[in-house]
């Protein structure tokens, strides 16, 4: 995600002001046009709604008209959004609702009608649930005939909704008949693994069919539990605005206040909690995993391993039941703004007693999501690898979390350990700060520029390093992968131009996009606009040759096996994301390398095409883009025998996974206390933990291999795992 708040209308300093200011009038000061619901929160969703939409046609980047082709557009994709699978609405609701509001979408917009599209489907979607929850649980209540001939889809592409009741029907049965299937095939497995003594080892067909459809209807029950608990009205409402927001481009949303909050959290890497690591027992129970020393649960005193959290309460009002939830909404729940108080209800693991604990939020260390180093040992060189997650920069402190100056304190750590390459690694980083990103690229180029950015009136502006010097200038290069996004492409491509150093990896995600947020409302006690934010794409940006990386992505130098290509996840795959197109090239320097760069990519393309475990990765995906969407059969002797073949395609020996001969991975001397004489015994075993992961890598491996030629060095030869 790349986000820009410098220089936008006027500074840093004045940005954030004039803009929550400017919405603030607005909104106060907003009519709505056509009649509006008396109810206070449905008169205010639209006078939000018609705000939103007249932004969107006013300062996005590329806008669509808001017209009825746009509406039949959000139609659809907001139905999708809520009956992804088509399997809870009948064609008959959707041609209902689409007499009514197929066109006039735009029109609710506008405030030239009432805003009752989203209400209705969600009502209709509400009675709906009702409906499809008695399904399954007849279909459930009754044992499957496995020797029957029939096939699922596997893609729901072609699928359309239900024709009738008995359809629907139809397409519940063969879809629990699936999952019930794959589960009593397991359990086959188990018992014939069984030792000869066991209870599993007695277990009749009709038994684990049975214990097979129970697990189905337990995993439906939560997820219908946590569909009912968060489909409200308010959830409906910011999906149905996002569905708006989306359809302009992926990377426009809406955020109400709570979402705007994490947002912001997760750029400055910055959460407020109470310092206890979660877990999940075997009846969906959530309990303490690890309580964080010098963090407020810590301090407490009250709070230990295996306490089960029964609710989650917030200063004021009544606390929340979390039985059925997962890790990650019960997250949600305790995590919220610096000195906020949450409230646990707490049943001890000592004695079963239930207790219910105040604890005062404050800032979480999660220093495992800064960038991190190591020094990789191989053939007499020292290499030095830097992982860095996301380029992540704290808006509301200047002396907050800057991802640039620790990448740069890593830098300088491995310099004093006399590395004689870097390996940097942005393999997943899904973007972040563009101001990051432009002092990052100054780090390693000591010239300029970095980038270009254009605005919707083909205004273009040249961004530089922002006066950063450069500390780095030996051998470099960069891993990326189909995820590593947006500041992440801006940098592997500064890189790539410059001819800096060498990309491997496979083509990047493809977003070339640059988002603004503009918080909307007054604030309230926390300093949380009333009504959330829009995070708008404002601009594209561009590498300094003119291409631009939408869609596209960053083509690497070397190329690795694209194991996710087949998923069709890039920005690329997306039909509403922005189109690619290229500007005029800027005038740049090449860098100077001493290493034959075409030869070292040619002789790394060798390797990976004889390395058996990418030679084997390849086959798995040959065989999964062959097979894709082929219909799943229901029969049990030939679902077996679908899942043989496939078993025997893509089964991996282990051993092929695993470098024979891994670099030495250690930390800069440095870091040695971070790792191994950590007052955090168990953050410490997680830092030794990557360490051990990073040495048996068979990306980082090839980095490396990479690495040494560029240096002059000797290779390690991968070895044939088959001749031995």
């Amino acid at each position: 995600m790349l986000y820009k708040l410098e220089k936008l209308m006027l500074s840093k300093r004045t940005l954030p002001v004039l803009v929550i200011f400017l919405i603030t009038g607005i909104l106060g000061a907003y009519s709505c046009k056509g009649k509006v619901n008396d109810n206070d929160t449905i008169g205010r969703q639209q006078q939000l709604l018609q705000y939103i939409g007249m932004v969107l046609e006013r300062d996005h980047y590329s806008p669509k008209p808001i017209d009825d082709a746009f509406s039949k557009l959000v139609f659809t994709k907001y139905l999708s959004s809520i009956d992804g699978e088509k399997n809870i609405f009948l064609k008959k609701d959707i041609d209902s609702l689409n007499g009514v509001f197929g066109t006039k979408i735009d029109d609710e917009i506008h405030g030239d009608a009432p805003m009752l599209f989203f209400l209705t489907a969600f009502d209709m979607l509400n009675q709906r649930i009702g409906k499809v929850t008695k399904i399954y649980n007849d279909v459930l209540s009754k044992p499957f005939d496995f020797t029957t001939d029939e096939t699922l889809p596997a893609s729901l592409d072609s699928v359309d909704y239900p024709s009738d009741d008995a359809a629907q029907l139809d397409i519940w049965r063969k879809r629990l008949k699936y999952q019930t299937l794959t589960r009593f095939v397991d359990l086959q497995n188990q018992r014939e693994k069984a030792a000869d003594t066991s209870s599993m080892k007695k277990k009749s067909d009709a038994a684990l069919e049975k214990e097979a459809r129970e697990a189905v209807k337990k995993m439906l029950d939560r997820s219908f539990k946590k569909f009912s608990r968060d489909n409200n009205e308010a959830q409906q409402y910011s999906l149905f605005v996002n569905t708006i927001c989306h359809i302009m481009d992926p990377h426009t949303d809406y955020f109400p206040p709570a979402e705007k909050r994490d947002f912001d959290n997760e750029m400055g890497n910055k959460f407020y909690g109470i310092g206890a690591q979660l877990g999940q027992n075997p009846d969906g129970s959530i309990k303490i995993v690890e309580v964080v020393k010098g963090m407020p649960a810590w301090k407490s005193g009250k709070i230990h391993e295996n306490d089960i959290i029964l609710k989650v309460g917030q200063a004021t009002g009544e606390a929340v039941d979390i039985s059925g939830y997962d890790i990650t909404d019960a997250v949600k729940l305790i995590r919220g703004a610096k000195g906020s108080s949450v409230k646990l209800t707490i049943k001890k693991a000592l004695d079963g007693s239930i207790e219910v604990i105040t604890l005062e939020r404050d800032l979480l260390k999660q220093d495992e999501l800064d960038a991190r180093s190591a020094i990789l040992e191989r053939g007499g060189k020292r290499l030095g690898y830097i992982y860095l997650p996301e380029f992540y920069y704290d808006f509301s402190d200047p002396n907050g979390a800057q991802c640039a100056r620790d990448v740069a304190a890593e830098v300088e750590k491995l310099k004093k350990d006399h590395i004689d390459g870097l390996i940097f690694d942005l393999q997943s980083n899904n973007g972040g700060s563009l101001s990051e990103v432009n002092k990052m690229v100054g780090l390693f180029v000591n010239q300029n520029p970095v980038v270009q950015v254009r605005d919707r009136n083909g205004n273009s502006e040249t961004l530089n390093k922002d006066g950063q010097a450069t500390i780095y200038d030996g051998p470099m290069l960069v891993m990326i992968n189909d995820f590593s996004a947006s500041a992440a492409e801006i940098f592997a491509a500064a890189i790539q131009d410059y001819k800096r150093g060498v990309i491997i990896g496979n083509d990047s995600y493809g977003k070339g996009t640059v988002q603004r947020q503009m918080a909307i409302g007054k604030q309230n006690a926390n300093g949380e606009p009333e009504f959330g934010a829009l995070k708008l794409t404002f601009q594209k940006f561009y590498r300094i040759n003119g291409e631009s990386t939408q869609r596209k992505g960053v083509v690497p130098d070397i190329a690795f096996p694209d194991v996710y290509a087949f998923l069709k996840m890039r920005e690329r795959d997306d039909p509403y994301a922005l189109p690619y197109d290229k500007i005029p090239a800027i005038p740049y320097n090449l860098w100077k390398s001493s290493y034959d760069e075409a030869k070292i990519i040619s002789n790394s393309q060798t390797r990976i095409s004889k390395n058996p475990a990418f030679v084997a990765m390849q086959k798995n995906i040959d065989w999964l883009t062959s097979n894709d969407g082929k219909p799943i059969n229901l029969n049990i002797i030939k679902y077996k025998e679908d899942r043989a073949n496939a078993a025997k395609v893509n089964s991996k020996d282990d051993s092929l996974m695993v470098v024979k001969n891994p670099v030495v991975s250690k930390p800069a001397t440095a870091n040695y206390d971070k790792f191994y004489k950590n007052a955090d015994t168990s953050k410490g075993k997680r830092y030794q933990d990557w360490l051990k992961n990073v040495a048996k890598n068979i990306y980082i491996d090839e980095a490396a291999n990479t690495m040494m030629e560029m240096l002059g060095a000797p290779h390690q030869t991968p070895i044939d795992n088959k001749k031995k």
